[in-house]
């Protein structure tokens, strides 16, 4: 596996953004080597008319779902991020959102029947959504946290080697560089479909992919992995 030195810039969608046009963008992905990417502002995005747009492209379940969250905050993150990947999917089949069928593999990693391959992740304010035509994708954003300490998880996650790299920086950079770490590690989990099973060490030699960092706003950290197709049987969702 490959990690990248120049970070991935992703696309912002904003409350104008027409899916039409990012789904066109984002089959042009075929022909390179390379993930398309889209950053959500979840909190920016929450004007009455988008919103109402996004609660029109889920299913029944997930307006279900949706009222199931206990917290205000993960009810809107959770209808703005599946309204908006709805819309994308709707905007590349040619269906209303709403009838978009995901179902999810073994593993518990969501996907789309003829549509492109997918990953999404949220953390504070952001949500990241990854794609490729025909490529399994893995993507992960972190909103940082200076308090945390970071070593024991390291320690429990990674070899000596990476933990001795994160250490080697100053003390003040420790934190955005294991956050850095962290994110390679859950996009490469999640590309794989395998989810925690998957090789714990992000630059395994046995994983045959590519890996970038991703540019972000000051506070977070992301990265997004890039894979060969690899199906997995449907179960419903």
């Amino acid at each position: 596996m490959s990690i990248e030195l120049n970070a991935l810039r992703p696309v912002i969608w904003r409350v104008n953004t027409d899916p039409f046009t990012i789904a066109i963008r984002s089959r042009l992905s075929r022909f390179r080597d390379f993930p398309f990417l889209l950053l959500v502002d979840w909190v920016e995005l929450l004007s009455g008319q988008f919103r109402q747009g996004c609660w029109s492209a889920l299913s029944a379940a997930e307006k279900q779902r949706h009222g199931a969250f206990r917290m205000k905050d993960d009810r809107e993150r959770f209808l703005v991020g599946r309204g908006v990947l709805r819309q994308l999917l709707g905007a590349w089949l040619g269906q209303a959102p709403k009838e978009i069928v995901l179902s999810l593999g073994h593993f518990g990693k969501p996907f789309c029947s003829g549509g492109p391959e997918f990953n999404l992740s949220h953390s504070g304010r952001l949500i990241l959504i990854g794609l490729h035509p025909c490529r399994a994708v893995g993507v992960d954003v972190e909103r940082m946290d200076t308090r945390l300490d970071w070593h024991p998880i390291a320690t429990r996650l990674w070899d000596k080697k990476t933990v001795a790299e994160i250490a080697g920086h100053d003390s003040e950079d420790q934190c955005a560089v294991f956050f850095q770490h962290w994110c390679n590690h859950e996009a490469v989990c999640k590309a794989t479909g395998l989810g925690l099973t998957a090789p714990s060490t992000p630059d395994s030699s046995s994983w045959n992919g590519r890996l970038w960092n991703v540019l972000l706003p000051p506070g977070y950290r992301g990265s997004i992995a890039l894979v060969g197709r690899s199906p997995l049987a449907p179960q419903s969702f």
